[in-house]
């Protein structure tokens, strides 16, 4: 059994897709032990190669690549968390500046999903905020909105489904185009809802949204209706 390390090429190794290497000068003999990518190889014949084990202290994703005619099973290091380098927290208005405050305005403001006047007001107002940032940065953000009877009437009937009006809103949940898929509306809802026990209602027309709001127990009721950017839809957590 031969220790080999395959040296990495971003352009055509990834730890989810097949990869061709060129040469047998890309396969080397390992050195150091603590090689991130490592594969053991049983050359059964002269042209191929199979990969009978794969050592790596913490990887779990596997890839496949092929060495001329020799086939390697290769298993690279663990893809970091994406949201490893984000802190998502729960907070109140008074604990922001008028800086950071402006910051969440901003970032609510691109999304196009409001009325930014509207928005400007209520926000300030709101029982709970989540904010998600990556150093000093606010590149998301949260909130469980004040009680408004009007505009919850208004969706009550927009949705067909009657609900109480003095229901809290959770929403303004809007990430920073830059650092979205990186799963930080969920964690925006799940830091929303460990400062909040009651009734709560969503709107949304966003399919991440609505994959949030389902895996934190919203149900989704009534009839869809027509929004600023697509169809909107109701969502209740009990």
């Amino acid at each position: 059994m031969t220790l080999h390390r395959v040296r990495r090429d971003k352009s055509r190794l990834t730890a989810h897709q097949p990869a061709i290497l060129k040469s047998r000068d890309n396969v080397q003999s390992l050195s150091d032990p603590r090689a991130p990518v490592v594969c053991m190889i049983s050359r059964s014949r002269a042209d191929r190669a199979k990969a009978l084990s794969i050592v790596n202290d913490k990887g779990r994703y596997h890839s496949q690549i092929e060495c001329n005619s020799a086939l390697v099973n290769v298993q690279s290091d663990k893809p970091a968390d994406k949201s490893a380098d984000y802190e998502v927290t729960a907070c109140t208005i008074k604990d922001l500046s008028h800086a950071e405050v402006e910051a969440c305005f901003e970032i609510i403001e691109v999304g196009e999903a409001v009325d930014v006047q509207t928005m400007k007001r209520v926000l300030p107002r709101s029982s709970v905020l989540a904010i998600a940032r990556k150093g000093d940065q606010i590149v998301g953000v949260g909130a469980i909105k004040p009680v408004r009877k009007r505009y919850a009437a208004k969706v009550a009937r927009n949705s067909g489904f009657p609900f109480p009006p003095q229901t809290l809103e959770l929403g303004y949940v809007a990430v920073d185009e830059a650092h979205r898929d990186r799963g930080l509306s969920y964690r925006i809802v799940e830091a929303l809802l460990s400062r909040h026990v009651g009734r709560l209602f969503a709107t949304t027309d966003a399919i991440g949204m609505k994959k949030a709001l389902s895996k934190y127990g919203f149900e989704k009721q009534g009839t869809e209706w027509p929004g600023d950017r697509g169809m909107l839809s109701y969502w209740e957590r009990i």
